[in-house]
C-alpha cells in the first residue's frame, strides 16, 4: 500500500492505495542480483527467486517498487519457464542484458525514493517473512 495525493476539487487529499501490477524487487546491494514479484489488486505479492522457485536469498536487500519496470516472464510479455528465458530472480539487473527494463508507456506511479533512488531496505532471514511498505508520494 502507498499513500498518494488525489485532487478533489481545489484540495489535495491523501488517500491510501495499493499499486496494482507493480514490480517489486529485493536487490542485493553488493552484486545487483534480485528476487522479484508482481503486486495483485490488493497490493500483495510473493517473491520469486527465479521462474521455478519462490522466495529470496537471505541478507540485506534494497527494495524497489515500480509500475513501469518490465521483467520478461513476469510482466514483460515473454513466456517464462524452463532454463534461460524468463529466469530473472536473483539474476543480473541491467538494461544492457535486456533482463529488466523500464517501460516507456505510461508514467511511473511510485515516487523515485521507492524505486530508482530507493530508500527502502529490509533484512531477509530464513523462514516465512512478511514485508509491508507504506509509501508516501509528494
Amino acid at each position: 500500500m502507498f499513500w498518494c495525493l488525489v485532487a478533489e476539487g481545489d484540495a489535495a487529499v491523501l488517500r491510501r492505495r495499493a499499486p496494482h501490477n507493480a514490480v517489486i524487487t529485493f536487490e542485493n546491494p553488493e552484486d545487483s542480483t534480485f528476487a522479484y514479484a508482481l503486486t495483485d489488486s490488493s497490493g500483495g505479492y510473493e517473491l520469486r527467486f527465479d521462474s521455478v522457485m519462490m522466495g529470496c536469498t537471505p541478507g540485506t536487500k534494497v527494495v524497489r517498487i515500480s509500475t513501469t519496470r518490465r521483467i520478461p516472464g513476469l510482466n514483460g510479455g515473454e513466456e517464462g519457464g524452463g532454463e534461460g528465458e524468463g529466469d530473472l530472480g536473483e539474476g543480473e539487473m541491467g538494461e544492457e542484458g535486456g533482463e529488466a527494463q523500464a517501460s516507456s508507456s505510461g508514467g511511473e506511479q511510485v515516487p523515485s525514493q521507492y524505486n530508482r533512488e530507493s530508500e527502502l531496505e529490509v533484512e531477509v532471514s530464513s523462514g516465512n517473512q512478511h514485508f509491508d511498505f507504506d509509501l508516501v508520494s509528494g
